[in-house]
């Protein structure tokens, strides 16, 4: 598998290994430059366990103990919580392609403590195993979610999506129209998921705005956008357009994991839209399966929202593309 760094990842693995002593031989690297070669064999591991559709390496990846562990997979309409339902996800995914070929190059990285988060473009090609179809997508766009346990970093999370899925709405009779109540602690975390999810209903940007960390590595993936969003006014601008075209917008969560170490929280969500578009106000469009990964950050005893990524889930057997 090609593996490609677009930026140098985690400067002080690169400080670490230019050091070498005058015999020739590498000097030792700090526990901090070690810590970080194994956030990084992790990720790579995890993308040759992918190309291979080996499923006992991706299992020693994860955090299987944790019954909090989430993905969400581009031809999905649900989100698989727990090592159980992540496993039997991974596993129809190597089951239904074979000669599988991985580019995964590495967009933005962030490490806070014990958690790091990756965003990466990848270029993925396979052959259909029942059909013999050949697969192609140019641009999949992920995030991986690790965290420390036991001295090793583990996998609590992953998010992949393609845009160039076509949106696929929902016939109302298949929508829930009494969404579950989810219980909703008195915890920042939930307050700041709350107050985005408020904001984003009332097609709010400045509100949205104020929630997202200022910093310059705050990131964005949009359902059907084919370039991520780098910073916080490109960020918020990537909502731009799509609010110019909404009349109203409501937001229902079906089913939401959320999951703190430290100073980081990753959100996981599952929702519907209701969506009336300025074009043909009167007419309501459904989605029933709106995928979301929130990653959070606390920077001077506030949460804000670090990474954004969305994609419209759907059943791969219902699907055309």
């Amino acid at each position: 598998m090609r593996f490609r760094l677009v930026a140098a990842l985690l400067g002080c693995l690169a400080l670490a290994c230019a050091i070498v002593s005058p015999a020739g031989a590498e000097a030792p690297r700090t526990p901090a430059a070690q810590d970080d070669a194994a956030l990084i064999a992790a990720h790579k591991t995890f993308w040759s366990a992918y190309e291979a559709g080996d499923l006992w390496r991706m299992s020693q990846l994860w955090a299987r103990d944790d019954d909090r562990i989430s993905a969400v997979f581009p031809a999905s309409a649900t989100l698989s919580v727990g090592w159980g339902n992540v496993q039997e996800s991974f596993r129809r995914t190597f089951a239904h392609n074979r000669n599988v070929k991985v580019d995964a190059r590495l967009l933005r990285s962030a490490r806070e403590g014990d958690v790091a988060w990756f965003v990466s473009a990848v270029r993925y090609e396979a052959v259909q195993t029942q059909t013999g179809q050949f697969v192609l997508l140019d641009r999949m766009f992920t995030t991986e979610v690790y965290k420390r346990q036991n001295g090793e970093w583990r996998l609590a999370h992953y998010h992949g999506h393609f845009p160039g899925f076509r949106t696929m709405t929902d016939d109302p009779a298949t929508i829930i129209l009494a969404p579950p109540p989810i219980e909703r602690p008195d915890d920042p975390v939930w307050k700041l998921h709350e107050r985005f999810t408020t904001a984003f209903s009332a097609l709010d940007l400045g509100a949205m705005f104020e929630l997202f960390s200022p910093q310059k590595s705050v990131t964005a993936l949009q359902p059907t956008a084919p370039v991520p969003f780098f910073g916080p006014e490109n960020v918020i601008a990537s909502w731009k357009k799509t609010f110019g075209e909404v009349q109203a917008l409501t937001i229902e969560p079906l089913q939401i994991v959320v999951e703190q170490s430290g100073s980081v929280a990753w959100v996981t969500e599952l929702s519907q839209f209701h969506i009336a578009f300025k074009a043909k106000p009167d007419e309501i469009q459904h989605f029933h399966s709106v995928l979301t990964t929130y990653v959070l950050r606390e920077e001077a005893g506030q949460w804000q929202i670090a990474h954004y990524h969305a994609h419209f889930g759907f059943g791969f057997e219902a699907h055309q593309h």
